[in-house]
């Protein structure tokens, strides 16, 4: 193996040992009754992207580099899949990813965003402010606002065109997103990256953010992770 293959191929491991090691930490607190299957869940929804897209940095500059870290989303992805097939059985898996604790679910929801990493890897790879906005919405937004909305919404008022969303739940998705998208752009701008400026560019960054907070507020079920990329995939490109 060349330099190039053995620096990607630990970045390779020392990725699966991250996102990995947090699934594996929420299924242990779930497993013991620490944290509900709806809290263990939403952090496995909120999280795993975010780290994984900090990993992207361990990765070497050639052309093959996005090709090694799919292969993270690809593996979970697989699993889920398999788990959601009966094809592979692991209830404390199940217990912390799916609402109801039936393997099936995980086909829906679950394996959705794994694929929608595994595409914006190869298509969006570093160079993308749009693509980075849209895969941390995904994880960060709708993943908050189904969080705190669920805990806080129904004490603080429904929204008016869909009574299983909230206020708290909409605010979360836009006060939360925003100043994660900008500290990762400007991330990715300090790594060489992007060119992207933070400055010039919060307030279009601030209308995307809200215009799919409002697109996910929606009756969508379970198209919903689908939905709330593809919107901002689509706006980003006017930005």
């Amino acid at each position: 193996m060349s330099i190039t293959e053995w620096r990607n191929a630990f970045a390779l491991g020392a990725s699966f040992g991250v996102c990995i090691g947090e699934m594996k930490a929420l299924e242990f607190l779930t497993a013991k009754g620490v944290v509900s299957r709806d809290v263990s869940r939403k952090w496995i929804h909120i999280l795993t992207g975010p780290l994984y897209l900090l990993c992207w940095y361990l990765f070497d500059d050639s052309e093959s580099a996005k090709y090694w870290a799919c292969m993270v989303p690809l593996a979970m992805t697989l699993k889920v899949g398999a788990v959601g097939a009966g094809l592979l059985k692991d209830p404390n898996f199940v217990n912390s990813m799916s609402r109801s604790g039936r393997a099936s679910e995980l086909l829906l929801g679950p394996f959705t965003y794994g694929s929608i990493f595994v595409a914006s890897t190869l298509l969006y790879w570093r160079h993308s402010p749009g693509g980075i906005l849209s895969m941390l919405l995904l994880c960060v937004g709708d993943g908050f606002a189904g969080f705190l909305g669920h805990k806080f919404g129904p004490a603080l008022g429904r929204l008016p065109h869909n009574k299983t969303k909230s206020w708290v739940g909409t605010l979360s998705f836009i006060g939360l997103s925003i100043p994660t998208i900008l500290g990762y752009l400007q991330l990715f701008n300090k790594w060489g990256w992007l060119n992207y400026s933070v400055e010039t560019n919060w307030k279009s960054v601030a209308a995307v953010v809200s215009v799919a907070a409002a697109v996910e507020s929606l009756p969508w079920g379970d198209w919903d992770n689908v939905i709330v990329f593809a919107t901002s995939l689509f706006l980003t490109k006017f930005l």
